[in-house]
């Protein structure tokens, strides 16, 4: 006997699910119905989907176990640096085109890149439109 139990690899569990309301029943069996399969493959399939997903607490609980991030200036500062990085090198790569406006890095402070040089632009005071 001893030979029989160890060649078999597992046992189906068993999930008794008490108190569950006639409206999520008929709901799990509608929807089980729809895709082919019985409530327990229906079931299955459901609790498998919600576990890959990281609970919130877990999730909160290894964000307080990570040193902090430290960088100079501010966030935006940081975004707006990566952008001008980001849209430098998509005007590199597309330097073939027929475009005449300079990447970000050669734009001069306080004008936009889209701004033909020496123009001047309207901008408008908060909230005027």
């Amino acid at each position: 006997m001893h030979i029989a139990c160890a060649s078999i690899k597992s046992v189906a569990k068993l999930l008794q699910v008490r108190g569950m309301k006639d409206k999520v029943h008929a709901e799990l069996a509608r929807r089980a119905r729809k895709k082919g399969q019985s409530m327990s493959q229906y079931a299955n399939q459901i609790l498998e989907r919600e576990l890959k997903q990281i609970d919130l607490d877990e999730f909160l609980d290894q964000l307080e176990t990570r040193e902090p991030v430290e960088f100079e200036g501010s966030a935006a500062d940081q975004i707006r640096e990566e952008r001008e990085r980001y849209l430098d090198e998509v005007w590199e790569e597309n330097s073939k085109s027929q475009s005449s406006t300079p990447p970000l890095s050669q734009t001069p402070v306080g004008q936009s890149a889209r701004q033909p040089q020496g123009g001047t632009s309207v901008t408008n005071e908060p909230g005027e439109r």
